[in-house]
């Protein structure tokens, strides 16, 4: 039995019905698959992120710890989970987490990329309760974080 290719478009309508951030990033570290969520939360459209890299999106040094992050997943293929606290654009503190794993589409370096899905749980952690974000590293971007 032949089995319909599930091409390009329909991955992108699949990603696009989750209500949490997705992003694909290639081995270079640049986003090459993003979901509407992901555009709502850096506030620009998928033109504006593809190709892109954190360092296009926040400063340096907090680009630099994600930049790690991702190079540990796609060098030993283990799945990351990290929590942050950031600022976005409105100025609003955000907590999320993120879930990282490597996918891979053949054997060499450059057919590797890091899947990501981001949940904001402040619902779950009110801003005013410090305690609730004191263990969590403070990131602030411009146009929201990974």
């Amino acid at each position: 039995m032949n089995r319909p290719s599930l091409g390009a478009a329909v991955l992108q309508q699949l990603i696009d019905i989750i209500p949490s951030p997705v992003f694909v990033k290639d081995w270079q570290h640049r986003w090459v698959l993003v979901n509407e969520a992901m555009e709502k939360l850096h506030q620009g459209g998928r033109d504006a992120l593809i190709g892109k890299t954190d360092f296009d999106f926040m400063p340096a040094e907090q680009a630099e710890s994600l930049w790690w992050d991702d190079e540990e997943i796609l060098a030993t293929g283990a799945d990351h989970k990290r929590r942050i606290k950031l600022r976005n654009q409105a100025g609003e503190t955000l907590l999320m987490v993120t879930s990282k794993t490597r996918l891979e589409i053949g054997d060499s370096p450059e057919a590797r990329f890091v899947a990501a899905v981001i949940n904001d749980v402040t619902p779950y952690c009110p801003a005013e309760d410090q305690a609730c974000f004191a263990p969590y590293k403070i990131l602030s971007s411009q146009s929201g974080a990974e």
